[in-house]
């Protein structure tokens, strides 16, 4: 059958989208990918008194809406979704939240945490920093700061826009957050408490990695990744490796492991595993 110029096709009309894709076969992954910034320094208005300045720190979350360009054929990307939290949150075992933590840095403590952005709450845990944030020794986190804020061994923030003002004890999980989506306006303060050089002349190092934790539409395994870095879910800097690491680690920074990043999360891994 010819159908004539200008007419609709039989059978209707059909349009085809060139911004959505799959690959067939592949597995699904969220890729979330969390970076840090120093936003602020401040001596406090005591240039030789190392033990008071003030460090401004600046997160941002970011869900990919592609896979790191060496898995393209082996992944779909899809949104990120909570996870159990096995220490709890305000008691809170069974609940599936999406996580950001940042341990507290040798040599500090926390001072103030901004307001988080829309549908986000702050999180304090006192665990030890030697448990894990999300599970397996289970750090436990509560909505209610502590009286005294220099007992905080990690701040955090959960994605919880569905539950009330209040605690978290009967909170609903994490809604998704959908790929191509960039979460920004997390920030918090700590303070300086140890004497770094000799009267502010010779200096020292503060070192710290934020974390992320979540899983892909719903499931169980886990995704993870850490500051540093602008690859998603702990894939490798260089792009070469199809798999990421969700093996999360305390978020204890250690350089000489871990590398440095010298700015806008352009670091390197020297842990070419990741």
């Amino acid at each position: 059958m010819i159908e004539a110029a200008g007419t609709a096709p039989a059978n209707g009309e059909r349009e085809a989208s060139n911004i959505q894709s799959a690959t067939i076969n592949a597995t699904d992954q969220a890729f979330a990918a969390i970076l840090k910034n120093l936003s602020s320094y401040s001596q406090n208005g005591t240039p030789s008194v190392t033990n008071d300045d003030l460090l401004t720190y600046s997160l941002s979350l970011r869900v990919e809406g592609s896979p790191p360009s060496a898995s393209s054929t082996a992944f779909n990307a899809t949104p990120l979704t909570g996870t159990v939290l096995s220490g709890g949150v305000d008691l809170n075992t069974t609940s599936k939240f999406i996580l950001i933590s940042d341990t507290i840095p040798f040599g500090t403590s926390l001072n103030a945490v901004s307001t988080p952005p829309t549908g986000w709450r702050v999180v304090y845990s006192e665990s030890s920093t030697t448990t894990l944030p999300n599970t397996a020794d289970k750090a436990v986190w509560s909505t209610t700061p502590p009286a005294n804020l220099t007992t905080v061994t990690r701040v955090g923030f959960v994605y919880a826009p569905l539950t009330p003002t209040g605690l978290l004890t009967n909170a609903v999980n994490s809604p998704a957050i959908a790929p191509n989506t960039n979460i920004t306006g997390f920030s918090f303060v700590v303070r300086t408490t140890t004497t770094f050089g000799s009267n502010g002349t010779t200096g020292g190092q503060i070192a710290n990695i934020a974390q992320v934790f979540g899983t892909s539409n719903g499931g169980t395994t886990l995704v993870y990744d850490e500051s540093g870095d602008q690859t998603p879910s702990n894939f490798n800097d260089a792009g070469t490796s199809t798999t990421g690491s969700n093996t999360p680690r305390n978020g204890v920074a250690t350089p000489g492991t871990d590398g440095t990043d010298p700015g806008n999360n352009t670091g390197t891994d020297t842990n070419t595993s990741l």
